[in-house]
């Protein structure tokens, strides 16, 4: 038998392992799932199979974790998502867990699949949870009917605990009343950095030389992710939206936006450099930091740039921080604040490890 083929003969058996060890199944090897694997520990975490857009490995003696990417593309089979995920809900394993550390479209629409084979889901992968409302709704009832939990703080707040935090007070009778948030890391270092001596477009380098955006600006700039996450959060606390009430202002002109590629892209960001820096200059005189804020309410979701003075909350924000105020009932009169670092595969991934962790746990 291939060493890469998965096979179901009698009881499971997992060699020098306990029947209690959770057995991993991992989409995605990119920055994210690569920071992961390293962070895994072998005694608690059984790595059975790996997949990316190219290739897949599948081994039931186990892949050493630290091993896994270079074994994955030296000795991996063409890719076929069918096959793996038909080899992971045949793993005859007491505790199973897929992970998702793609941006994958193709994958998300399989989330609700996974789930009703019984194996239970951390992801980092927004699009499906800010996708149609009705998949949504689908992959909670999954979860409920096959008694598998599904967990993706990293969707929102990367390793920031905003999803349970949401949760927690809900669970306890808490009403929500509107989250008011700087979800998007990338776009916190931008405002953060922006000033007349630091012009837009070389912030713009900076933030991608540093790895904070995506190879192409524009998917961060764009600010889908940042509606995203509102989107999530709102279907947390109970609002049935959809994307088009998340839609995010354009912060970039048109003919950036629609620039042939990356570095005229980038060209193209330096015509409005004094735009920016004569706003900056004015609210450097008023005392003013520009924020991109997500504020999420009865009312549905609203997002775009305000004027923060130094007694808000977001005014003292730096580097690639993120900020959640949370007002409810209890937390009527002063927030629930949530704050930390927003960006990086490492920071994402160790939120992926602490949800996979929350799982072996409570299973």
């Amino acid at each position: 038998m291939p060493e890469n083929e998965f096979t179901h003969q009698g009881t499971p058996f997992l060699p020098g392992k306990s029947q209690d060890t959770a057995v991993v199944w991992l989409i995605g090897s990119g920055k994210v799932g690569k920071a992961f694997l390293k962070m895994l520990d072998p005694g608690r975490h059984f790595l059975r199979g790996v997949m990316n857009s190219r290739k897949m490995l599948i081994n039931t003696g186990g892949i050493q974790n630290e091993k896994a990417a270079a074994l994955l593309e030296s000795t991996g089979s063409p890719s076929d998502l069918r096959v793996f995920l038909s080899k992971m809900a045949e793993d005859p394993a007491r505790r199973k867990i897929c992970v998702d550390c793609t941006a994958s479209t193709e994958i998300a629409m399989r989330h609700r699949e996974i789930l009703s084979a019984g194996v239970h889901l951390v992801t980092a992968n927004k699009i499906g949870l800010a996708g149609d409302y009705n998949y949504y709704r689908s992959l909670k009832a999954a979860c409920r009917e096959m008694h598998v939990r599904y967990r993706y703080e990293t969707t929102v707040g990367a390793a920031l605990p905003v999803i349970s935090s949401i949760r927690r007070l809900l669970s306890a009778g808490d009403r929500i009343s509107r989250i008011e948030a700087v979800p998007s890391g990338t776009l916190s270092y931008l405002f953060n950095q922006l000033s007349v001596e630091n012009p837009f477009s070389r912030v713009i380098r900076s933030a991608r030389d540093k790895g904070y955006t995506e190879p192409d600006p524009r998917q961060d700039l764009q600010g889908m992710d940042a509606a995203r996450k509102a989107l999530i959060m709102a279907r947390e606390t109970g609002h049935g939206l959809e994307m088009q009430d998340a839609v995010p202002p354009q912060i970039i002109s048109e003919g950036a936006r629609r620039a042939a590629d990356t570095e005229t892209f980038l060209h193209m960001l330096e015509k409005d450099d004094d735009k920016w820096g004569k706003r900056m200059q004015e609210l450097k005189e008023a005392g003013k930091r520009l924020r991109y804020i997500a504020t999420v309410a009865k009312g549905g979701i609203r997002i775009g740039l305000r004027e923060c003075t130094p007694e808000h909350p977001f005014y003292h924000l730096s580097g690639t921080e993120n900020i959640f105020a949370i007002y409810s009932e209890q937390f009527a009169e002063a927030s629930l604040v949530i704050r930390g670092a927003g960006a990086g595969a490492e920071l994402t991934a160790s939120g992926v490890l602490a949800d996979l962790m929350e799982i072996c746990e409570c299973t």
